[in-house]
C-alpha cells in the first residue's frame, strides 16, 4: 500500500472518530432525541458514516467480517418489520391467530374492537391484512433499527485499537456525566425544563413541542380541552390525551426513566474505565507516576466522582429496585476484578461506595418525594400499577402469538386494553413490550442472540490477561444492567439509548467474535 493510500486511510478513520463521537454525544444532549429536527440531523450523519466507512474499506481493498450472527439477526428483525407492514391474505393470517383476525375485521365494520381504524393505519386492505397495528410506527422502527444496524456494524469495526474503543466509552461517559451534574444542580434549584431552562411546548422553535414528546416513551392521560379550544359536541365535554410532565435531567426531557435507562449502559463503563486507569499493568511506578502525564488524575476523578452521584442520583429517582439493578452491573465489573493485578482493593471500596451512595439516594428520596415522572417502581402504589401494565402487555402477547402486534405499536394497542385513566406508550418493560409486539418470531430471534453471547463468553473471557480484564468486564457489566434493567423498565424506545446500546453493542461484538486488538494501544500500520 502506497503512501496516499495511508493519508487517505488516516483522513477517514478520523472523520469515523469525529462523526461516532458527535452522533453518541449529541443524540443524548439533543433531548435524547425527542425533537422534530433530530430524524434529519440523525440520518444525515449515519448516512455519512456509512459511505466513510465503505470509502474506508474500499481504499484498504478489503472488508473484514466479523465471526457473529447479531449483525444477521438484528437485520431479521428488520425483515420482520417489514413482513408486519405488508398486507397479507386473511386465511393465511387466521392460521396465525384466529382472534387478530376477528379484531382486525370487527374494527373495519366500525364496532368495538381491540383496535380501531382509526387507530391501525387502514389493516384492512382489499382483503388482505396487515399484521401491524400502526403501519407509520412500524415503518419509523424500521427505519431506526437500519440506522443502529449501521452503528452497531461501523463501530465493531472501528473499534481495533484500545484508543479507539475508549473514544466510543468516553463520548457515551462525557455525554451521561453532562445529564448526571447538570440533573444534580436542576434538582437542587427545582428547574424542571431540559437543561434547567426549556419546558417541552413553550419554548424556541428548536426546542422540543408537546407532539414531540407525545411521540416517545411517555404516559399520558384524559384531560379537558381548553374551552376555548374546545368544539361544542352534543355528547359534552371534549377530552383528549394529555403527556404528563416530567422532571427533565439534563437534556433528557422523558425525565427520571430516560437518566435510569442511560445510566444502565453508562455507569459500568465508568468504572470499568477507572479500574483500568488504576491498574498498574505491569508497571512498578506508583500511582501518581503513572497518572500524572496527560491529566491522568483529573480523567480519574472525573470517572469516580460521576459515577458514585449518579449511583445516588439513581437511587433517588428509582428508588431501591432500579437503583439496585444498576448497582449489580457495577458489582459484575468490580467482582470480575478482584483477582486483577492491583485493583482489588479499588473495586472493593468503589462497590462499597456505590451500595452506600445508592442507600443515600434512596433515603432522600423516601424523605422529600422524588420527581415527577419519576418510575411507577420507585412507590408502593406505583409498583402494583406496573404490575398491571405487565399484566396487560402479557394479554397482548397472548392474543397475537406468533407475529405480535406489530413493532413500535404498543402505546395505540395499549391505549385499547387498559384498566385506568393513565396510559402507557411503553410496556414498562422492553422484554415485555417485545414479546407484546413481535410474537414468538421476536422472541427466537432474541434468544438465538442471547445464546451465542452465552456461548462464546466465557472462551472470550480467557483471551484477555488479568490486567486489562477491567474493560471487558465493564462491557459484561454494562449488558447485564443493560439487560435486566430492559426486563423492568422501558429502554431502546428512547432513540439516544438505541443507539448508544448499538455503539456498546458494536464493542462487545468485536471482543466476543474473537478480537483482542481493542483492549490494547497499538500504532496501526496499513499493509
Amino acid at each position: 500500500m502506497d503512501t496516499t493510500s495511508h493519508v487517505w486511510i488516516r483522513r477517514l478513520e478520523r472523520t469515523q472518530a469525529v462523526l461516532l463521537s458527535v452522533l453518541l454525544i449529541f443524540s443524548i444532549l439533543g433531548f435524547g432525541g425527542l425533537v422534530w429536527w433530530f430524524p434529519l440531523f440523525c440520518s444525515v450523519l449515519m448516512s455519512l458514516l456509512a459511505f466513510v466507512s465503505l470509502g474506508r474499506a474500499c481504499v484498504r481493498g478489503s472488508f473484514s467480517i466479523l465471526k457473529s450472527p447479531i449483525a444477521a439477526l438484528v437485520l431479521g428483525a428488520i425483515v420482520l418489520g417489514i413482513f408486519q407492514i405488508m398486507p397479507l391474505p386473511t386465511e393465511l393470517m387466521a392460521k396465525q391467530s384466529a382472534r387478530a383476525v376477528t379484531s382486525w375485521t370487527t374494527a373495519d365494520q366500525g364496532q368495538a374492537s381491540l383496535v380501531p381504524e382509526a387507530e391501525t393505519g387502514s389493516s384492512l386492505v382489499q382483503g388482505r391484512i396487515v399484521l401491524t397495528a400502526d403501519r407509520p410506527a412500524t415503518l419509523r422502527w424500521v427505519l431506526v433499527t437500519v440506522g443502529c444496524l449501521t452503528v452497531f456494524v461501523v463501530t465493531g469495526h472501528f473499534s481495533d485499537t484500545l484508543s479507539r474503543t475508549r473514544l466510543i466509552w468516553g463520548s457515551l461517559a462525557v455525554a451521561f456525566g453532562f445529564c448526571t451534574w447538570g440533573g444534580t444542580l436542576q434538582l437542587l434549584g427545582q428547574s424542571p425544563g431540559a437543561f434547567g431552562l426549556l419546558t417541552p411546548g413553550a419554548g424556541p422553535s428548536w426546542a422540543p413541542s408537546r407532539a414531540d414528546l407525545s411521540s416517545g416513551p411517555v404516559l399520558t392521560r384524559l384531560r379537558a380541552l381548553e374551552k376555548e379550544r374546545a368544539k361544542p359536541t352534543s355528547r359534552g365535554e371534549v377530552v383528549v390525551a394529555q403527556v404528563d410532565p416530567s422532571f427533565a435531567i439534563g437534556s433528557l426531557v422523558t425525565g427520571p426513566s430516560a437518566y435510569l435507562a442511560l445510566a444502565s449502559l453508562a455507569l459500568p463503563l465508568i468504572f470499568g474505565l477507572a479500574l483500568y486507569r488504576l491498574s498498574p499493568r505491569g508497571s512498578r511506578e506508583s500511582l501518581s507516576v503513572r497518572l500524572s502525564p496527560h491529566g491522568g488524575f483529573s480523567a480519574l476523578i472525573f470517572l469516580l466522582a460521576t459515577g458514585l452521584l449518579a449511583v445516588g442520583l439513581s437511587g433517588y429517582l428509582g428508588g431501591l429496585l432500579l437503583g439496585g439493578v444498576l448497582v449489580l452491573g457495577v458489582g459484575v465489573v468490580c467482582l470480575a476484578t478482584l483477582r486483577g493485578v492491583g485493583v482489588s482493593r479499588a473495586a472493593f471500596l468503589i462497590l462499597i461506595g456505590c451500595v452506600l451512595s445508592l442507600l443515600g439516594g434512596n433515603a432522600i428520596g423516601n424523605a422529600v418525594g422524588r420527581p415527577a415522572g419519576s418510575p411507577w417502581l420507585a412507590t408502593a402504589e406505583g409498583r402494583v400499577r406496573t404490575q398491571q401494565v405487565w399484566k396487560e402487555t402479557v394479554q397482548l402477547g397472548a392474543r397475537f402469538p406468533v407475529f405480535g402486534v406489530g413493532l413500535n405499536s404498543y402505546g395505540p394497542v395499549h391505549a385499547m386494553v387498559k384498566h385506568d385513566d393513565a396510559s402507557s406508550s411503553t410496556a414498562l418493560s422492553s422484554l415485555g413490550q417485545w414479546w407484546a409486539e413481535t410474537g414468538v418470531a421476536g422472541l427466537l430471534l432474541l434468544a438465538s442472540g442471547l445464546a451465542w453471547i452465552v456461548w462464546k463468553l466465557p472462551s472470550a473471557w480467557t483471551r484477555v490477561g488479568s490486567a486489562d480484564r477491567a474493560l471487558p468486564a465493564a462491557m459484561v457489566g454494562s449488558a447485564f444492567s443493560f439487560g435486566l434493567f430492559s426486563a423492568v423498565a422501558w429502554t431502546i424506545q428512547l432513540p439516544a439509548i438505541a443507539i448508544a446500546a448499538a455503539a456498546l453493542g458494536g464493542t462487545m461484538n468485536r471482543w466476543l467474535a474473537g478480537g483482542t486488538d481493542l483492549f490494547v494501544e497499538t500504532r496501526r500500520i496499513h499493509d
